[in-house]
């Protein structure tokens, strides 16, 4: 754009349209967002991210969102960049600040701005340091004062669970009226709560932050956010609290003034980011530091969790993430909502959180026991022999081969106190299970199939994450690397839940590389202490790897451990040995007990429900048919699946090279044969994909599938029944035919080719022609010419000999 000729535009209607414009439409011309709730998210675009981090976005961390005073504002959450949507055009496009105002103008249609005062065009100058103020305790005092007589203060306080002795230790104040910093606002002069930030030796002023009494924020009817929290203007942007950490004592960090007052009810010191993506000072961070230990407690959304980690990045020695139990966002409203402002419950709670961190963080403590000090117990078994009642459970397999519709009959069985396909007895009752698998294939998949098995649904609990204001979508799947907290406290309240089942576990790892043992070891060992904690089984489902060649214990997909750590492994595979589509369930690594194989076939059937006075037909759902116990060994099914001779395919290619060797045959007399040999109808669908298949026409007119080694035997059988059908008078008598044979080869040999023509010309049918051949002296040979008739030498029969053909009478023509 031409400088010279600059747009006209106020700052007040720069200031109006951040709120107005929309920016979805804009923004989505420049990269994909999807709408969730009231904020929109995406990939960063890489003009951001991977400027910043060297790398593209894979996962949504772009926001677009409003600030508390209406402001469209858009934030990476990941590699932090942040703006409005002019600023956003501005260096997306790579234009100056100027001209991304006209681009987003003429975008939103909007009109009649050019009339407006010309401004300087502010394309983000580098930045200066800012000027702050500081004022004396002195000149703050009468806040505090103000405070010990404001029933209405106070009255605010007490319900977040603070009480004065508190307010009084961290220097809160309170003034009737904020006009002072904010001349216009609906509640300027309802109240206000006052958190200083103080200097180290608590002399000085260097930051004040107002609350309101009525409220956090409000949208009003016209649209218009009122925001109820307020700074002072020109002071300092600290960690609020910050002078109260002493050398050689632990520290809390936390997001925001209420939580660092909650921890204060509890005894512990701790300290505030004045918001999420606060990034510490150098003297900040020396200070936090320099602690013997710190726990991280930020807000439990996503944005709070980010900021944790990226703090943790920065921080050394000794730290300890704390998770807030049943989804509290914060420590002040655990304080509030899950202890009902009760100090002294909170302080129990929170060292309980406490010393839990600091175990999970690797704070150990070793001891021994003496030998004859353990107290020896039964195996405790959920199925006899199969799956213990305590501990961790695989299922592992090709695709295909039903692990999850065998689990949906365990499930079936488990939930309607029912004995277990083997016979063996359930001790247990009628029992919950509870699911963790996508959301997509419940509704149409995983309940049919459960329904179908006979589970009892109201036993059944299924497991899903909510998405909070601020979340991305990857935060909506469950995450083993950290929702077993969450898992526990549901434990807690359905004592009745006995098995856990992850279908397949490897989606749930998170973060967590699957592969990498060092990685999952530590899920699964949290896994096992909530088996202990809860009496509660894991069947933990998942996949073969390719390796053909491997061994039971090593065709598991993903880290050794997932082997090692479960106590019973079964894994599924087709029988090598059958062409009817049974497959075992065969025992793996288990040091508790020895268990036959277990065969099944797997079948579908229509399920049929009534569902809200409706008829509903579910088609083709799998169900389990068991076939008992067997004597396979899981190493020798699965090493005789890699060796060719031994496979169900194999099998069926050399059935059919036998049965095809002299020609075409009717498919159903293949069906025959082969089930007689134990290959059925199925699997020579299945496997019989080297041979060709053509629809022939009858006589009577029917068509009938037949099979041959080429295609070229088809195209001759077609020629050979065309012809044959065709012909409408009788037979040539054998005299005539076998005159023509003499005179065509006589002691010499004859493509079929010709013999073929020749008898269409003399109006011979070539069907009583190649019968004739057969049982009157000739035979067929292969030669460089092709396939060619000739006599058969003297030794063989003569005209008067007849020769047998099974299925036909000996009469001549």
């Amino acid at each position: 754009m031409d400088r010279a000729k600059k747009p006209k535009f106020s700052s007040e209607d720069l200031t109006r349209w951040k709120k107005e414009i929309n920016p979805a439409p804009i923004v989505s011309k420049r990269i994909k967002i999807q709408r969730v709730n009231d904020e929109w998210l995406g990939c960063c675009p890489d003009v951001f991210h991977k400027t910043a981090l060297g790398k593209s976005d894979t996962h949504p961390s772009f926001t677009l969102y409003k600030l508390d005073d209406g402001t469209w504002a858009y934030k990476c959450f990941s590699c932090q960049a942040c703006g409005n949507l002019f600023q956003f055009v501005q260096k997306f496009d790579g234009i100056s600040f100027t001209e991304a105002v006209a681009r987003v103008l003429e975008e939103a249609g909007i009109e009649g701005w050019q009339d407006g005062q010309e401004q300087e065009d502010v394309s983000m100058p580098a930045s200066k340091p800012k000027k702050t103020v500081t004022f004396p305790m002195s000149q703050y005092a009468p806040a505090i004062e103000a405070l010990e007589h404001a029933p209405d203060g106070q009255a605010w306080l007490r319900k977040r669970g603070i009480g004065m002795d508190v307010a009084r230790k961290l220097k809160l104040g309170f003034v009737q009226s904020a006009a002072k910093i904010v001349p216009v606002h609906p509640w300027r002069d309802d109240g206000w709560v006052l958190f200083p930030t103080l200097s180290a030796d608590g002399q000085t002023v260097t930051a004040v932050k107002y609350r309101s009494i009525v409220g956090k924020k409000e949208k009003r009817d016209n649209g218009e956010l009122i925001s109820g929290i307020l700074r002072a203007p020109d002071t300092a942007t600290t960690l609020y609290n910050l002078q109260a950490v002493k050398p050689g004592a632990e520290v809390w960090i936390v997001e925001g003034e209420p939580d660092v007052l909650a921890l204060a009810q509890a005894g512990l010191v701790a300290v505030g980011l004045p918001m999420a993506g606060y990034k510490l000072s150098d003297e900040e961070l020396e200070i936090v530091n320099n602690a013997p230990c710190r726990f991280l407690a930020g807000d439990g959304d996503a944005e709070g969790k980010k900021a944790m980690d990226k703090l943790a990045e920065r921080l050394s020695g000794e730290t300890h993430r704390i998770q807030w139990p049943n989804n509290r966002k914060d420590a002040n409203d655990v304080l509030t909502h899950e202890c009902g402002n009760d100090a002294a419950k909170f302080k129990v709670l929170v060292e309980d959180l406490k010393s839990r961190a600091a175990h999970k963080s690797g704070a150990r403590t070793l001891t021994f026991t003496r030998g004859d000090q353990v107290k020896m117990r039964k195996v405790s078994w959920l199925w006899k022999g199969r799956l213990v009642a305590d501990g961790l459970n695989s299922f592992s397999g090709e695709p295909g081969v039903g692990k999850s519709t065998v689990a949906a009959d365990t499930i079936a069985a488990i939930t309607r106190g029912r004995n277990f396909s083997d016979g063996a007895i359930n001790e247990l009752g009628p029992k919950d299970v509870l699911i963790i698998c996508d959301e997509d294939g419940r509704e149409d998949t995983i309940v049919p199939r459960l329904t179908l098995a006979g589970a009892d649904m109201t036993h059944v609990w299924f497991q899903d994450v909510e998405i909070h204001q601020g979340q991305t979508l990857e935060q909506a799947g469950t995450r083993l690397d950290e929702d077993l907290p969450l898992i526990e406290e549901k434990l807690r309240e359905h004592p009745g839940i006995v098995l856990i089942v992850p279908d397949p576990v490897t989606e749930y790892f998170g973060d967590a590389n699957p592969n990498l043992d060092q990685e999952v070891g530590p899920i699964y060992s949290k896994m096992l202490q909530v088996s202990k904690r809860h009496h509660v089984a894991w069947l933990l489902i998942s996949h073969f790897n390719k390796d053909r060649q491997a061994t039971s214990t090593n065709r598991n997909s993903g880290a050794k451990v997932m082997v090692t750590k479960p106590r019973c492994n079964w894994l599924f595979a087709a029988d090598p040995n059958s062409t009817d589509g049974r497959c075992l369930m065969l025992q793996g690594k288990c040091n508790l007990a020895k268990c036959r194989a277990l065969a099944y076939y797997i079948e579908t059937e229509n399920v049929e429900i009534n569902q809200d006075g409706e008829l509903l037909v579910l088609e083709s759902i799998s169900h389990i048919r068991w076939d008992g116990e067997t004597s396979d060994q899981a190493d020798a099914v699965l090493l005789s699946m890699s060796d060719p001779k031994d496979r169900a395919d194999t099998k069926v290619k050399a059935f059919l090279d036998d049965v095809l060797a002299e020609g075409p045959r009717r498919a159903t007399e293949c069906y025959d044969l082969g089930k007689q040999q134990g290959i059925f109808e199925d699997a020579l669908k299945r496997h019989g994909r080297g041979i060709s298949k053509a629809q022939v026409t009858s006589a009577n007119g029917q068509n009938e599938w037949w099979w041959a080694k080429t295609k070229m035997e088809l195209d001759d059988l077609r020629d050979r029944q065309r012809e044959k059908n065709s012909v409408t008078d009788q037979k040539p008598s054998i005299d005539s035919v076998l005159a023509f044979l003499d005179g065509m080869i006589g002691q010499a040999s004859m493509p079929v080719t010709i013999l073929k023509s020749a008898a269409k010309a003399r109006g011979l049918n070539w069907e009583s022609v190649r019968t004739a051949h057969r049982r009157h002296g000739y035979e067929s040979v292969a030669t460089d010419q092709g396939k060619c008739w000739r006599k058969v030498p003297s030794t063989g029969p003569t005209e008067s000999t007849l020769i047998a053909v099974e299925g036909e009478e000996n009469v001549p023509f």
